[in-house]
């Protein structure tokens, strides 16, 4: 229910009002736009020096959350006074994210809590806050193999390539959209978005899917409905965790990736190449389309096997496990 609009002072007199039976449990989701010393005092009003931070963007690294230079290219975290920085116009604002956030956990002993371990080694390698401690918590994973699987393909059928999700740039839209405008016409292959914010002028089949509370499982049916072979998942930004790369593996799509794009070339790493493939780059991308290589990834002749999505508790699985305060 909305309750109004009130002044951080304003809220932060009626919490020390408050008479609470415990001192609240603190769980930082996200900050941009949030002022730290009004965030640090309006905690302090409740009673509360530590709690949980989430990595769910790197915004506490550097002042392009996603770690692009100038939103086109990923090259890490530039070192101070390094060429990088000095191309990258992000670094010449009048403000820094990196300072910001060390005040908040100078003044707060806060746990950080990664969705994946490649956005945790992120973390740890930039070395730049003096957290409590750092563990590893994913969004969801992989359960059971659903019987009844979808999606048998004709054996001279075409390859179905999918985009799952917002036509966003650093989801790798234009890429997907590049590959649709070069094969659109080459009968080896068919194109498809499934998502929201549909695009003209391609030729791509377009789906659109919403997952909400209602119906959380949404985008993973619409995967294995639609058969898709490959869902393109070419982020150029080291994904924290991605949840369209485990709702497409989970509807039956093989994944392809880059090795820019964090958890989602991580999931296919880690299984051998069993999800899918990453690619060296945008020719290779390419090359694999033009000679065909890419339709090992077919599922032709048989329904691949689909899964099951097991969401996590979040943050409560550390309070009712034991695991955290």
């Amino acid at each position: 229910e909305m309750a109004g609009f009130y002044r951080p002072l304003d809220l932060m007199a009626a919490a020390r009002g408050l008479q609470l039976a415990q001192v609240p449990r603190l769980v930082i989701y996200y900050l941009l736009g949030h002022n730290v010393d009004q965030v640090v005092a309006f905690v302090a009003a409740f009673g509360v020096s530590s709690g949980h931070f989430w990595l769910h963007d790197y915004a506490a690294l550097y002042n392009n959350y996603k770690l692009l230079r100038n939103d086109v290219a990923y090259a890490g975290r530039p070192d101070a006074g390094s060429m990088a920085q000095q191309l990258c116009l992000y670094a010449q604002a009048p403000f820094c994210h990196a300072d910001e956030f060390s005040r908040l956990f100078d003044a707060l002993a806060l746990e950080v809590i990664a969705p994946s371990q490649a956005a945790c080694a992120i973390w740890v390698a930039a070395g730049l806050h003096k957290a409590a401690g750092v563990r590893v918590l994913e969004h969801c994973a992989l359960e059971g193999q659903m019987p009844g699987a979808q999606g048998a393909r004709a054996a001279d059928g075409p390859l179905r390539v999918g985009f799952l999700g917002y036509p966003a740039a650093h989801k790798g839209w234009e890429v997907f959209a590049e590959l649709a405008l070069r094969f659109g016409d080459d009968p080896r292959y068919e194109f498809h978005h499934l998502g929201k914010g549909r695009q003209g002028g391609l030729p791509v089949t377009y789906h659109e899917v919403v997952a909400d509370a209602q119906n959380p499982d949404a985008m993973r049916a619409a995967v294995a409905r639609t058969g898709l072979d490959v869902a393109l998942v070419w982020s150029i930004w080291p994904e924290t965790f991605c949840l369209t790369a485990y709702e497409g593996l989970a509807g039956g799509a093989a994944l392809v990736s880059n090795p820019d794009a964090g958890n989602v070339a991580r999931l296919i790493d880690q299984s051998g190449g069993a999800n899918g493939r990453v690619l060296a780059d945008e020719a290779a991308l390419a090359e694999a389309f033009a000679s065909g290589a890419i339709l090992a990834l077919a599922r032709r002749g048989v329904a691949r096997a689909e899964y099951g999505l097991a969401y996590s508790p979040l943050t409560t699985q550390f309070w009712f496990s034991g695991e955290g305060a």
